[in-house]
């Protein structure tokens, strides 16, 4: 009776699923149970709608974690792609592909027509590798273009590890996106007129790169790579105070400041991060998070034909499968146990609830079901996850896969139904058995197995023609 209630003053076409106090006055008029209050809250905590659609007061704010210290220039590198410009030039360049060294802060800006993998591969090698060398790190957003086969072969080729960010968190790669919007805020400057803003790329890179980081080497990033400060137009009139040493005098010397201003560097990195570090501390908490959790799982992205005003941008619900670190975790989607590929970072879940009287139990699915859980399809999952490999936990030991003499009949052990096909109006289902698989009627199923099939239909995946 309970449960019927809740429905109709919270789910219901006239109960426009109001939050928690006033769907609590508005049935303290009519009704009346004990502990009435509680099982509105909780009702209304768990229903997955309301979930989907709201933002939670206090969004979750894990620990900062840092990316490691290059000891370097160009040891390890960052790479992100500036949005779509306007066209620019006879070449139509329309992208502005950008590359900054982790240690010096120098910076690479490529313009680019187009952003293929091929594309971002060739700017690499030429820009990159044939200028500063092979770097050992290159960190990257999960685009596609970064994420293909002709990327991941170059990073192989020349002994490169390939790391990329976690999805829909573009902190992972802050360093990059803290600089794009310098760039941005130096390119808005400049263009006057939009048609040519190819030709401004090389005097706004050649500005950041010899500027000073204030905020943390205190040198420039060309000093820090070429031991020298550039000659421009402003000191043309400024004594060359080198002119009287030998080769040898300023290999020298050169060496000597160059080890001096990376070990200063390098000093100022660590102290400046640890200072930020320290700050953002303040703001940010400890969410624990335990496998086994039910959470929503934010996803920014809008479907079509519902405006961002009215998209509910929380998916869900999922439980949480494996703690991979202190702020990355896997999850398995909780009606059918299927997984997400990529590793997610908690920034982006919220805690979800189970309404504790409903008939079913709030713990997790096991792993052990009949039914593989398989993988979200490509057409059924977020466009951050594409499913690589799951390996499902049987508790089924070996030692009861034996074939068993019952009357003149052989009755095998049955691992799992595989798949399940229509073929003439029937249902024919391929079952694994031990040792062995192959496609079977619903009629030469046992009871059991009948029985199962029955309530397990929907769930098995079909062959796809």
């Amino acid at each position: 009776m309970v449960p019927t209630i809740l429905v109709e003053i919270h789910n219901s076409l006239f109960s426009g699923y109001l939050g928690i106090n006033r769907t609590i006055r508005r049935t303290q008029r009519l009704n009346f149970w004990p502990l009435m209050n509680s099982d509105i809250e909780n009702w209304i905590k768990s229903c997955e709608l309301c979930s989907e659609r709201k933002q939670p007061p206090n969004p979750v704010r894990a620990q900062l974690s840092s990316m490691p210290i290059a000891s370097m220039p160009f040891e390890r590198v960052s790479t992100n792609i500036m949005v779509p410009l306007p066209v620019s030039g006879p070449s139509k360049y329309q992208y502005v592909l950008v590359f900054i060294c982790y240690f010096s802060k120098y910076v690479e800006f490529i313009p680019l027509s187009d952003i293929r993998a091929s594309t971002v591969a060739k700017a690499f090698i030429e820009n990159v590798l044939c200028r500063h060398g092979s770097p050992s790190f290159l960190h990257s957003d999960r685009g596609s273009n970064y994420l293909s086969n002709i990327v991941r072969e170059t990073c192989k080729l020349f002994e490169i590890t390939k790391t990329h960010t976690t999805n829909y968190h573009l902190q992972c790669n802050g360093q990059s996106e803290r600089m794009m919007r310098s760039v941005k805020d130096m390119f808005s400057k400049y263009l006057d007129d939009n048609k040519n803003w190819h030709n401004f790329l090389p005097f706004i890179q050649f500005a950041y790169n010899t500027a000073p980081s204030v905020d943390t080497t205190d040198y420039s990033p060309f000093f820090l790579v070429y031991c020298r400060h550039p000659k421009n137009p402003i000191d043309s009139n400024s004594p060359n105070l080198d002119v009287n040493k030998t080769a040898q005098e300023y290999v020298t010397t050169l060496l000597e400041e160059l080890e001096i201003a990376r070990k200063i560097a390098k000093e100022l990195i660590e102290i400046r991060k640890s200072e930020m570090l320290k700050k953002a501390y303040k703001n940010r908490d400890n969410p624990n998070f335990n496998v086994g959790d039910i959470v929503y799982l934010y996803k920014p992205v809008l479907v079509a034909g519902i405006g961002r005003k009215l998209n509910r941008p929380w998916i869900g619900p999922y439980y949480i499968s494996q703690k991979r670190s202190e702020i990355h975790v896997k999850l398995r989607r909780k009606f059918d146990g299927k997984l997400l590929k990529n590793r997610v970072h908690i920034n982006r879940l919220q805690r979800g609830y189970v309404w504790t009287n409903e008939p079913y139990d709030i713990t997790p699915p096991l792993n052990e079901d009949a039914v593989e859980p398989a993988i979200i399809s490509v057409d059924e999952t977020p466009a951050d996850s594409i499913a690589e490999e799951v390996q499902p936990n049987l508790s089924q030991s070996q030692d009861n896969a034996t074939k068993n003499n019952n009357s003149d009949k052989t009755i095998f052990s049955v691992e799992k139904i595989l798949r399940k096909k229509r073929i003439k109006g029937k249902w024919k289902y391929r079952v694994k058995w031990v040792g062995f698989d192959s496609w079977v009627d619903f009629k030469d199923l046992n009871l059991e197995c009948q029985n199962y099939v029955t309530d397990m239909h929907n769930k098995i995946p079909s062959v796809r023609r």
